[in-house]
């Protein structure tokens, strides 16, 4: 708590993309002109916010999702294997904000990415679609959707990763 005898606000509102930042005030209220009242005080409370995994993040969906966190001032991961549906210009508008890995879900170095990044939630949009190319190869379905999403579970257990949101085609 900083008192605040000028009766001004704050000069610089620190802003990160890992904190929000909440201002409260005490006796006075914050106006046009500045703060009114007899003893106005700033209030600063921080609020880590979550780190979000995403795979599949430069796909259509999953890419909407990734610029939608970060204009919200969530740290996020992407991990995305680049495939017929991953395009990474979709996230050219956020790329200084993200962190991306080049990973195949269903090999094991995503373990290692889980590991390193730690994230609070895994948000999980990854998969092979389109029913016409299961049907002519069942395979990479299974590699993918089976397997990539089991290895996925059991890194979130193995780390504590605390929500596993998974949106299935």
């Amino acid at each position: 708590i900083a008192q605040n005898e000028s009766h001004q606000p704050p000069d610089v509102l620190p802003k990160t993309g890992e904190h929000r930042f909440f201002y409260a005030t005490g006796e006075g209220c914050f106006a046009r002109g500045g703060f009114r009242g007899s003893r106005t005080q700033v209030v600063i409370m921080t609020k880590r916010l979550p780190k979000i995994l995403v795979t599949g993040g430069a796909g259509f969906i999953g890419s909407e999702f990734v610029r939608q966190g970060v204009a919200r001032g969530y740290p996020i991961v992407v991990v995305d294997k680049l495939t017929y549906a991953g395009d990474l210009v979709r996230l050219l508008s956020v790329s200084k904000r993200i962190r991306y890995y080049k990973v195949d879900i269903s090999q094991s170095v995503m373990e290692a990415v889980v590991k390193k990044e730690r994230p609070t939630y895994i948000v999980h949009f990854a998969a092979e679609t389109h029913v016409d190319r299961s049907i002519q190869d069942a395979s990479p379905f299974i590699q993918t959707n089976v397997r990539g999403t089991f290895n996925l579970i059991e890194a979130a257990r193995k780390y504590q990763v605390k929500k596993f949101i998974h949106i299935s085609t």
